[in-house]
């Protein structure tokens, strides 16, 4: 009996799930049908709920799924990301558990019909105030097929911005979605009301603007026009990377050009520059690299494409601060090398000198350390592994 036990095992394990009515090809027609949306509906309010973060209080936001041609058994188990952890839902027809850190799963009840929709609201401490704040890539784990990705998860891009946020995101067009608190005093960051509160003294003007502004400028009125410009071979090393944003602002070096002179200054600070723009010349004057660097910089800045032109103009700068830094959190999302580079070389542009970045935290270890091999070879990546063996 025993003999024949095991081979009835073996024989219902080469039986295919599709005769238990749910197989991989079901699955993907889910990850690609089913419609998924988060909307906040209430931060400013924050009502009492069921947790001691944020001193008891709760944003509430809805999420709804509408199934497609393919209904979802109960056994699927969904997983996804809430930066606030859920305390509270309103319907009894979803699950939603909390597993770790912001990780969440949901089953619904009873499975979903084919074309039906079904939605819970829920509570979480403190606010999403923004699409960024809703997580994207939701994924559905069902027995023994591999995870897919829900596609109405994923991330878009706005093209209005060039930023990427989650596909199911709703909007945040009333007050209460995109302020945190009843207090919050935070308008609507459209394009009207963030021009309404740039500085008066921005004048829009024919000439290029300098970011950041410089600490003083004097315009003389005139435009000197050139398509080249003519630098000693000895300056250009002085310049080192801010050569190569040359091309990209539409000038060029030729011998024949208009000319360029590096002169030192070793009463200035390191970082201190004064550019002087006449009809005849450009003098860029400095006491280090760094210096003349930041008024190269400047001077690219000033550049007008349109005409060939560059303003005749005196400008004396030096940073503000000595540490002037972004922070790139890639422990909870590493975006690749190439994205790195990429804003490395607009801080550069933009005369900024420290990067700093969160290189651990609960999503990733980033840091590799050749004594403690498991930190990158586990830590630094992600899959479905409930148990966290091979990855988070």
């Amino acid at each position: 009996m025993r003999f024949l036990w095991i081979i009835g095992l073996t024989v219902c394990a080469l039986i295919p799930a599709k005769v238990f009515g749910f197989d991989a090809s079901d699955a993907n027609k889910i990850a690609e049908q089913l419609q998924v949306t988060y909307q906040v509906i209430d931060n400013a309010s924050q009502q009492a709920c069921n947790t001691d973060i944020n001193q008891g209080h709760c944003f509430t936001a809805k999420l709804s799924y509408q199934a497609g041609d393919t209904g979802i058994p109960e056994k699927a188990i969904f997983y996804f990301s809430h930066i606030s952890p859920i305390v509270e839902t309103d319907n009894d027809a979803v699950t939603i558990t909390r597993v770790n850190g912001d990780l969440h799963t949901l089953q619904f009840v009873g499975g979903l019909k084919p074309h039906e929709t079904r939605s819970v609201t829920i509570s979480a401490p403190y606010w999403h105030a923004a699409r960024t704040d809703v997580m994207p890539n939701h994924y559905m784990v069902y027995p023994s097929l591999a995870p897919v990705i829900i596609e109405s998860t994923r991330r878009v891009k706005d093209e209005a911005t060039g930023l990427s946020y989650a596909g199911h995101a709703g909007s945040w067009d009333a007050p209460q979605q995109y302020r945190r608190i009843r207090q919050d005093n935070m308008q609507r960051a459209t394009a009207e009301a963030i021009y309404d509160q740039l500085p008066h003294d921005w004048p829009v003007s024919d000439t290029r603007r300098v970011i950041p502004k410089p600490k003083s400028r004097h315009d003389k009125g005139g435009y000197v026009a050139l398509k080249y410009l003519s630098i000693p071979e000895s300056s250009i090393k002085t310049l080192g990377p801010a050569i190569e944003q040359l091309s990209m602002h539409g000038l060029s070096l030729d011998e024949r050009g208009f000319p360029l002179v590096v002169e030192k200054d070793t009463a200035m600070g390191e970082e201190e520059y004064r550019l002087t723009i006449d009809d005849d010349q450009i003098t860029l004057t400095s006491s280090a690299s760094k210096g003349a660097q930041y008024g190269f910089l400047t001077l690219l800045q000033l550049y007008r494409k349109d005409s060939n032109t560059l303003p005749e103009v005196l400008i004396n700068d030096a940073p503000r601060y000595p540490f002037r830094g972004v922070h790139l959190d890639i422990a909870r999302h590493f975006p690749g090398k190439d994205v790195v580079h990429t804003l490395l070389k607009q801080m550069y542009r933009l005369k900024l000198n420290a990067l700093h970045l969160h290189l651990s935290d609960d999503e990733g270890w980033r840091l590799a350390i050749p004594g403690l091999p498991e930190l990158t070879d586990v830590g630094a990546y992600r899959c479905h592994d409930p148990q966290e063996i091979r990855c988070l």
